[in-house]
């Protein structure tokens, strides 16, 4: 079902997020070969870690990019799929009947399904790495903060600025590019919500009402919807939004003042 979103997403199946076909055969040799990249992931990351350490900046970014392209399909479909319960909802109130069947429901309610699956194995798969990532970066930046304000109290000289920039403007716009998908996840999932409500209220209001299999389809397709948020979250402590963006500027703020006071104490 969720192929029928979008017949390219299939050339996705490559990065074992997934799945290549409907058919459940398949679909095991597609769990099989996601194992297999996982495996080679961590063995790669950690030869590379013992034998030939890199500087630990570049490996977080390449790990954050590879986190923001996957953030990115999955909010892509998720938007697809607001589309398509947005075209159900306009033809419900037109009065239409060419989007309204109870198969076509049913499938769309699948497709939220799979996508939730998605996204929950996409918390599950790389939840502590976002964690580690979080706190490389909040601490990374910090830090290049701090020296940079040394810097401008001409504590040291001006060319460290430009070395202190070079480091922490990167990280800090990939931090923002993930929460800027993790908040597009978010609010699409408020609109699929939006538009399945909005279906159930022009089904009461119509004068022909549905049949009681539909509405009970649509009243379950809306406690689904309720209780499994398309979010992304890492390990449940925190999810990835604009909220976790403002919590950690609010962090940063408040260690850089104790450590400008810690500062000038000592001075």
């Amino acid at each position: 079902m969720l192929c029928g979103l979008q017949r390219y997403i299939k050339y996705f199946a490559i990065l074992g997020l997934v799945p290549w076909s409907e058919k459940g055969a398949q679909q095991q040799v597609q769990k099989i070969y996601t194992m297999a990249i996982i495996l080679l992931n961590n063995c790669m990351t950690f030869y590379v870690i013992v034998y030939a350490p890199p500087d630990v900046k570049i490996l977080v970014s390449m790990l954050c990019l590879l986190l923001v392209i996957y953030a990115e399909l999955l909010g892509y479909h998720v938007e697809l799929l607001g589309e398509r319960l947005q075209a159900v909802h306009k033809s419900r109130q037109l009065g239409t009947d060419s989007l309204c069947s109870l198969e076509h429901l049913l499938s769309l309610k699948r497709v939220y399904m799979e996508l939730y699956h998605l996204f929950v194995q996409y918390n599950d798969l790389y939840g502590w790495s976002i964690v580690c990532i979080f706190v490389v970066m909040f601490l990374d930046s910090m830090i290049n903060i701090y020296w940079a304000m040394q810097i401008l109290n001409e504590v040291y000289e001006w060319p460290f600025l430009y070395l202190t920039c070079s480091s922490f403007l990167p990280l800090l716009i990939l931090l923002f590019t993930f929460c800027r998908c993790g908040e597009y996840c978010k609010r699409q999932h408020i609109l699929i919500g939006s538009h399945v409500r909005g279906l159930a209220c022009a089904s009461q209001r119509q004068a022909a009402s549905p049949p009681l299999a539909y509405n009970a389809v649509l009243a379950e397709f809306a406690m689904q919807v309720e209780q499994d948020a398309l979010i992304i979250s890492a390990e449940g402590f925190m999810d990835i939004d604009y909220s976790l963006l403002m919590s950690i500027f609010t962090a940063m703020v408040t260690y850089l003042i104790i450590l400008t006071q810690f500062g000038s104490l000592s001075a």
